[in-house]
């Protein structure tokens, strides 16, 4: 049983002997199953570990923020609550139940298609649109001051990737000051290729467990890496891509009052490695096994932020 029968009977008019369908991925932080009868086809995710109700709570308040404001390139939440669970003895999984979405994630080559790109930066700004409103703020702050904890993290690598690291935490800290002055708003937290549906009814966004309060061009800014290999490594999209999205993400929201302007947008490449950076952070804070997926991005990120750094001190 993939879902428990405590879970299967809370939803609604589903019968124990539902049909099941595991739909877990390899960095999933969660367990996914599609449940389906006659009646109803919904995806049951179920969170564990000490953040759980975090992610819970995120996932379902950003789903039903988008829900209100008309934004329906979503899924919509059925169902929620907690279970326990059997593996710890005793603990407790926060669930939610949503509607089962058709489609399937973009194929790595997506990024170099100039129709893709566009299309994405066009639900990727009305996404953000949804969210602009009072009242609906997750988390105050940025979680870019984390990166505080990175140096220290960095003793846990090799000394060579470590020197890598250091090397690219000074650039991306010496202009973070700035970054933190840019607006903050409800962000998806987590915008990779894995996390997009192509489907009858248009590109939709999945996966909202991370949406928080933050620097709102960190979910353009993690495009730059939005697939991964084979090997579960992280791989960088052409620098063309992220500036396809971002014109049409821009052409978007004019008159809005939350377009980015050109300065900001100039410093994605500074926002596109903090990001990574944090992410790292999150990995070695963990010690996941997942770090090997992000390390090698960091330098080639790092060399595109210093480029970028060295065309603004020419000018």
């Amino acid at each position: 049983m993939l879902v428990p029968p405590e879970v299967v009977s809370s939803l609604p008019g589903t019968p124990a002997d539902a049909r099941q369908q595991s739909l877990s991925g390899s960095w999933g932080s969660r367990n996914l199953a599609r449940v389906t009868t006659e009646q109803l086809d919904v995806v049951v995710k179920r969170w564990q570990g000490s953040r759980r109700l975090a992610m819970a709570a995120a996932e379902t308040s950003a789903l039903t923020t988008l829900a209100s404001a008309g934004f329906h390139q979503v899924a919509r939440v059925v169902a929620l609550g907690g279970a326990p669970v059997l593996h710890p003895p005793g603990a407790h999984c926060a669930w939610t139940a949503q509607e089962y979405l058709q489609g399937l994630a973009p194929p790595r080559h997506a990024v170099g298609d100039q129709r893709f790109s566009r299309e994405l930066g066009t639900v990727l700004a009305r996404f953000h649109l949804a969210l602009a409103r009072p009242g609906h703020l997750l988390h105050a702050g940025s979680r870019l001051d984390e990166l505080q904890l990175l140096p220290e993290l960095t003793g846990l690598l090799p000394p060579t990737e470590a020197a890598l690291v250091g090397a690219a935490f000074d650039l991306a800290v010496s202009r973070m000051e700035e970054v933190l002055a840019f607006p903050l708003g409800l962000l998806h937290g987590d915008l990779n290729l894995e996390n997009l549906l192509q489907g009858p009814n248009g590109l939709q966004l999945i996966d909202l467990e991370f949406s928080r309060v933050d620097v709102r061009l960190l979910d353009l800014a993690a495009l730059a890496a939005p697939t991964r290999d084979s090997a579960g490594r992280l791989q960088l999209a052409p620098e063309g891509f992220v500036r396809s999205v971002g014109s049409a993400y821009q052409e978007e929201l004019n008159g809005t009052g939350i377009r980015p302007d050109s300065t900001q947008l100039a410093l994605l490449p500074i926002v596109s490695l903090l990001h990574f950076l944090l992410i790292l952070t999150d990995q070695l804070r963990a010690r996941s096994p997942h770090v090997a997926s992000v390390l090698p991005v960091v330098p080639q990120l790092a060399l595109r932020a210093g480029s970028f750094a060295r065309r603004r001190r020419r000018r």
